[in-house]
Order: structure tokens, then sequence, then C-alpha cells
């Protein structure tokens, strides 16, 4: 995809976010509720909001990878890939956004830029995923790892990343 349409994905994208938000969301029973809850879900839809979080990351020149933990239904995911990260690896433990996500238009959209792994990252090894995406140490390109994180795992996950 050409860096002039990356916008384009954002735009695509940010259109359908709520639906898909809607049906990755737990039902309302007390169960789901629970379940959302351990989960520490948290769907981000707005535009701003999102653009942000994504210049957050920093600027994608000279990066190779984006990780981004706790995908969701795509919003954070299409704002990264919409300010030009040239590969993301969204990894997402709830199945229910998974199916979501891989419904959307985000995956045809983002073509080989985008690759979805269902999984806790808490278990996914960052050295190994890096290996798997052909990068090493002597690519010298660089690896973002960006989430909107449940503050349950953030302090997991951080220190796991920075052991890696």
């Amino acid at each position: 995809m050409a860096a002039s349409s990356s916008s384009d994905v954002l735009s695509a994208t940010i259109g359908a976010l709520a639906s898909v938000a809607k049906r990755a969301s737990p039902r309302a029973t007390g169960l789901a509720k629970r379940r959302a809850t351990a989960l520490g879900q948290n769907f981000l839809l707005d535009r701003g909001v999102l653009s942000k979080f994504a210049s957050a990351a920093g600027p994608m020149a000279g990066t190779s990878l984006v990780v981004e933990i706790g995908a969701g239904p795509g919003g954070l995911t299409a704002a990264l890939l919409s300010a030009g990260a040239p590969r993301v690896v969204a990894i997402e433990r709830d199945y229910e956004c998974v199916q979501a996500l891989l419904a959307s238009e985000l995956p045809a959209l983002a073509g080989d830029r985008l690759r979805i792994i269902h999984g806790d990252a808490r278990r996914v090894g960052l050295a190994e995923l890096c290996a798997e995406e052909g990068l090493a140490e002597a690519t010298g390109g660089s690896v973002k790892v960006v989430g909107n994180l449940p503050f349950s795992v953030s302090g997991v996950l951080h220190c796991l990343v920075v052991r890696e």
C-alpha cells in the first residue's frame, strides 16, 4: 500500500469501528460483564484520540515493525498503519475481538502490512516474533511495542518486553 493511501486505511476503518466493537463486545449478561472486566477491555473509537496514540509511538521512519498488544477491534491498529507503520503485528487475546477484526475491512486494506495473532501477549516471545518477521539484530531495523493495555497486565508485559 502506498504511503499516500495510508490515511485511507484509517478513514475506511474508523466508520466501521463502532459496529466492529459492538460485535466484539460481550453481551450484557452477568457472565459476559465479568469476562469484560477480567480482560480489562476498553475500546478506543475516537479518531482524534487514536491519532494521538499513534503519534505518541513516535516517527515511523526507520521502524521495521510495530507490535501492538491488545488490538481489540482495530482502532489503534488502523491509526498506526495510517501513521506510516510499515508492518503491524497485532496481538489480541479475546477470540471475539480477533474474529471481529478479521471480519472488518482493515485486513484487506492493509494487505501484507498487517498480521493478526490470536494469543496472549505474555506468552508471545518478542525475539521469536521478530525472527518470524525476518528481523534480526544485524538488519538494524527498529521494533516498536505499543498498545492500549489493560492495567492488570501492563506491568508484567513491560517487564517481559524490557527483558527481551
